[in-house]
């Protein structure tokens, strides 16, 4: 468990219960986010964090997803109302940390260039190649609903970022 003072509020971390499944689905709705269905949060509770202010409201989120080697950061999360206090950097670098004690697993994320600059590079992630990944990424990715041309523009806003540490 752990604990944030923000400028309103106390917030503290914790592993996902059954009680936050819906409500960790319905933060991943969103132009940036992957929607997760409740189904997919519920078979992997454990991987998630939840942030929840003093009330026990969950207001942030973050997940990983294994393949093979690679953990993949997903369902980073904060809503409007708690952002741009430290939430997400600190959501970011518990998951990390819980994530660091597999030996020889690859930290990645899929996120957008402006993300990444604000919160994933200063966080110790470098830009690579999606390739780089288990090819169960990449079928992921050939699944993912922003995978797909329109208008002659590629919908995908995302980049691959390793963590290096």
């Amino acid at each position: 468990m752990k604990i944030l003072e923000t400028k309103n509020d106390a917030i503290t971390i914790v592993e996902a219960q059954k009680k936050h499944i819906l409500t960790i689905s319905e933060l991943t709705r969103g132009e940036n986010l992957r929607y997760r269905p409740p189904e997919e949060i519920d078979s992997q509770r454990s991987n998630f964090l939840v942030a929840l202010n003093q009330k026990g409201k969950v207001v942030a989120c973050v997940g990983s997803k294994f393949y093979d080697f690679d953990a993949e950061i997903i369902a980073l999360k904060v809503i409007p109302e708690y952002q741009q206090q430290g939430l997400a950097k600190m959501l970011l670098k518990q998951k990390i940390r819980d994530l660091r004690s597999w030996p020889r697993l690859r930290i990645f994320a899929l996120t957008t260039e402006n993300l990444a600059a604000n919160l994933f590079f200063p966080s110790g992630f470098i830009k690579v190649g999606i390739q780089l990944f288990s090819s169960k990424v990449l079928m992921d990715c050939a699944e993912c609903p922003k995978n797909r041309m329109e208008g002659g523009i590629h919908l995908c806003n995302e980049i691959a970022v390793l963590y290096r540490g």
